[in-house]
């Protein structure tokens, strides 16, 4: 489809432009006609232009003003001028506002389908260009699709790891291989200072940054296996030693581009030049040596650097101490300075990290247990399981869960410690929940406590049984809605948490020697 729009303050020239050519002939579909710019701006935004004719001369906004605004928008129809005027300054702003024609009036008939039949043509083309832009596009996304899949069928060992099978595989898919190249992946990782960064915004940022790199011919750039990383996988044929040289100088500039334009550390764990049977099991080293460093080095890193470290258990006891005793600054005071010991002196690593978090969990569990706190259901809320997965991702991921957790617990230690607090709100939930079932593990895990403990709490404040309480609340708010509702029995039984209508009138009746029945007539009778 071709719109044209004709734009001139004199209505009978603008209408005679309409009318003089055949637009059926030319492949133009709809022709719209204005007689100021501000018209014409309107017809704009309603409708999608290809085409227009503007006279130069007119009031309240000239054609070259018209143009521009067009051009402003960004929108990017094929113009036309038309102007009774030869004057040099007009046709130099024509040829900068990419104007195809400049005409002068009188106009005759012949020039005028000639310039139309141009201005059609390059709509023509310029929708070919575009399309063929368009699939190019969508083939150079498809062909990296086929090549990322390839290596991560590679790396994740879908395809024999062997370099002739590997070439094989190529093959059958007729991706480009070459059979004498050698191959070096490297790893980019970024440690995000803001933890609500999203994933996708890092990615966009690590790709954007390698392509700042003093060296931007990363090939195969593929999204790892987990967050905040990137894997690029360099194939070289000749003079292995020159071209890690480049790499590395690469490396440190997208260390530095990381640090400098986007506020992110950032580290590079390089592989070295091996046959492609030898990528897996290099991509793995590469994944141990990311998570070794635990206490976020920005940096580039040789795979070959990989070092065992042996862990030393801390004093747990001492630390299990400390909670029990209620003293839990003291407690993360001595693990911050623990950890932050280790990460000074280069003695801690992923796997340390993890024995760390272990044992400090252990001694905090034993010590809550001790308190008659269940930490299992302390700990359910959103921000508690969100710390304790990334916990071992860094020391500073440590010591945030190691922080909440102790401040949290502290909390409702010192609430479990408060027993009439803790009997407060038992009464205030049972109260708000009588038409629900109530039992002990249910309260005792909304205050965060063992039905043991609470049970005996309970009954040394209040000098009745947990349950017993609960069933004299039921009746005591099913006498109410006896004295001052009309609902019936099934009803009451049902709102105070009686499923059975005979067994709320079994428990009615041992409680209050008549039956709910009995209850309110006397009641009524005695009015």
């Amino acid at each position: 489809m071709i719109q044209v729009l004709i734009v001139d303050d004199e209505v009978l020239c603008a209408e005679g432009v309409k009318c003089t050519v055949d637009w059926k002939k030319l492949g133009v579909d709809k022709v719209y006609t204005a007689y100021s710019m501000k018209q014409a701006q309107k017809v704009f935004e309603e409708q999608e232009i290809h085409i227009i004719l503007c006279d130069v001369e007119m009031p309240k906004g000239s054609g070259f003003d018209l143009l521009k605004w067009v051009k402003d928008k960004k929108l990017t129809p094929v113009s036309i001028l038309l102007t009774s005027y030869a004057e040099f300054h007009y046709a130099k702003q024509a040829i900068e506002l990419g104007v195809i024609e400049y005409l002068l009036k009188p106009i005759e008939q012949g020039e005028l389908l000639e310039v139309f039949q141009k201005a059609v043509q390059t709509v023509i083309e310029k929708r070919e260009k575009e399309k063929n832009v368009r699939l190019a596009g969508y083939w150079n996304e498809a062909e990296r699709s086929r090549v990322q899949h390839f290596w991560r069928a590679v790396l994740s060992k879908e395809i024999d790891q062997d370099s002739t099978a590997i070439m094989g595989q190529a093959q059958r898919e007729h991706l480009v291989f070459n059979e004498n190249n050698r191959y070096l992946p490297i790893l980019f990782e970024v440690f995000a200072s803001d933890t609500n960064r999203d994933w996708t915004d890092l990615a966009e940022t690590l790709q954007y940054s390698l392509q700042e790199a003093e060296y931007n011919e990363w090939e195969q750039v593929v999204l790892a296996y987990h967050d905040n990383c990137l894997l690029s996988i360099i194939s070289c044929a000749g003079d292995f030693q020159e071209y890690d040289k480049k790499l590395r100088e690469g490396c440190n500039s997208f260390v530095r581009n990381c640090r400098k334009k986007h506020n992110l550390l950032a580290a590079c764990y390089m592989g070295e030049f091996r046959e492609s049977g030898e990528l897996a099991r290099q991509y793995e080293k590469l994944l141990q040596l990311e998570r070794n460093n635990v206490t976020e080095y920005a940096g580039v890193f040789d795979y070959r650097s990989v070092q065992t470290i042996n862990y030393t258990r801390p004093n747990i006891e001492y630390w299990t101490d400390l909670f029990t005793e209620g003293n839990y600054e003291k407690a993360y005071n001595e693990i911050e300075i623990y950890v932050n010991n280790l990460a000074c002196e280069n003695r801690v690593n992923g796997e340390v990290l993890n024995n760390i978090f272990h044992d400090v969990l252990q001694a905090f569990y034993i010590a809550v247990d001790r308190k008659g706190v269940q930490a299992h259901l302390l700990f359910q809320d959103e921000e508690s399981l969100k710390l304790y997965k990334s916990a071992t991702n860094s020391v500073r991921d440590f010591k945030c869960w190691a922080y909440y957790m102790i401040q949290k617990a502290s909390a409702y230690v010192e609430l479990a410690a408060n027993k009439d607090k803790v009997i407060t709100r038992v009464k205030q939930y049972i109260k708000a929940n009588l038409n629900e079932e109530l039992n002990r593990k249910q309260l005792a895990e909304y205050v965060y406590l063992s039905c043991d403990y609470l049970s005996r709490i309970f009954k040394q404040e209040t000098g009745v049984q947990l349950t017993e309480y609960i069933t004299q609340k039921r009746i005591q708010e099913a006498k109410r809605l006896l004295k001052e509702t009309d609902r019936t029995i099934g009803e009451i039984a049902f709102s105070v948490g009686y499923s059975n209508w005979a067994y709320f009138s079994k428990v009615f009746r041992e409680k209050n020697g008549e039956t709910p029945a009995q209850f309110r007539c006397h009641y009524r009778s005695g009015r």
